[in-house]
Parts: C-alpha cells; structure tokens; sequence
C-alpha cells in the first residue's frame, strides 16, 4: 500500500479517519489521532503518536529556524552545484539525496555544505536564511497583528448595530406607549354615546 504523506492530498481507500476526543500523545500537538493510531497534524503531515514522533515532527517542521528548514530554503536565483556532475538543485537538502543516490556519498554531509555553499563569499546560507526566517516571523507577527484588528474592528461594529438596534428597539416601545397613552386619553374624552 503507498504511504500517504499528507492527509489533506489523501484520495479513496487512503483517507484517514481522525478519531474525535482522543488527544495526541504531546501537549503541544495541534491535530487528531486516526482510527489506525497516527498523529494527523493540522499542516497535513502523518506522523506515528508517539510524543518523540510528534516532538520531532514539531521541531522539524514548525519551528521556523530549524536545521532542517535552514536545509530546505531555497532562495530565486541560487543553485547547489554537484561536484561530480552538471546536476543543479534548489536547496542543500536536494543536492544532499542526489549525491547519496547517484554519487554514492555517505557520511556527514557538512564538508559538502561548506564547499558549495551558493551564497559565498558575500554572504553565508546561515545569515541569508536566518534573516529569511526573521522576515517572515516578522511577516506573520505583522499579519497576526491585523488580523487582531480586523477582529477588533468586527467586534465594534457588531456592538455599534447592537445599540442601534437596542436604540430602534427602546425609541418603537416610547411611541407604542405614548400612543396608547393617546388612545387612553381619547376614549376618556369622547362622550358616551350608548343612549342613555
């Protein structure tokens, strides 16, 4: 049977079924568990739920400085050179899984880091990446920042509708009872009329 990777792409037979009221095994896990016991996370990952599994799948994933996100940037217009051949990859991490497959690489992969780092001399993958990742915490704070105030901007007109509603309400109750208090007073006026 393929693995499905991400469970928001999953199709037929593959869909996972999340089991309402069981709680992951981590307390900072944001997610379901399956019928068959995994860990489906709200990004669409698939991970086992186990708190190592998911705590890995955290760090690795979510958290916006990793070591593995850093392996992944990508940045327009900067390629990882193969040494071997004119192959050309996207980000560090492609050009690490070309050379294990394809080169027979094995081993630690940092020499291979530092000698076809795309970003020198001017500048390294580190401070590039790193002032990619503040950028966008940077990005996210601004845009949660809005997002707080087009709450706050719903919430005070939905107040504002509120009183004027309440406003409409107590003026209509005003005029019903000024206009009984009328009718009161003109069936006191008007004379009886029943022939005696």
């Amino acid at each position: 049977m393929v693995r499905t990777r991400n469970w928001h792409r999953a199709r037929g037979a593959n869909v996972p079924t999340p089991v309402y009221g069981q709680d992951p095994a981590h307390p900072r896990a944001t997610g379901w568990v399956s019928t068959d016991g995994k860990f489906l996370c709200y990004c669409g990952s698939i991970t086992g739920n186990t708190s190592k599994d998911i705590g890995s799948h955290l760090t690795k994933l979510h958290k916006h400085d990793s070591a593995y996100q850093m392996a992944q940037f990508r940045e327009h217009g900067f390629t990882w050179d193969c040494e071997d051949c004119d192959a050309k990859h996207e980000c560090f991490n492609a050009l690490v899984t070309h050379s294990r497959r394809c080169e027979g690489f094995r081993g630690s992969s940092d020499g291979m880091r530092s000698r076809q780092d795309p970003f020198k001399p001017s500048s390294s993958l580190e401070d590039t990446f790193q002032l990619r990742a503040h950028q966008m915490m940077s990005n996210f704070y601004q845009h949660q920042h809005q997002l707080r105030q087009q709450h706050r901007q719903r919430q005070l007109r939905q107040q504002h509708r509120q009183r004027q509603l309440r406003r409409r309400r107590q003026q209509r109750r005003l005029r019903y009872q000024r206009q009984q208090q009328l009718n009161a007073a003109n069936d006191q006026r008007q004379p009886n009329t029943d022939g005696a």
